[in-house]
């Protein structure tokens, strides 16, 4: 894997792990 796709991936998906931490849990 090279090193700019593990830059975007974690980019990608540490906004909406951030999100889900904050938010609170549903259902």
């Amino acid at each position: 894997v090279a090193a700019d796709d593990v830059v975007r991936l974690v980019l990608l998906f540490f906004p909406f792990c951030a999100l889900d931490n904050q938010a609170p849990p549903t259902g």
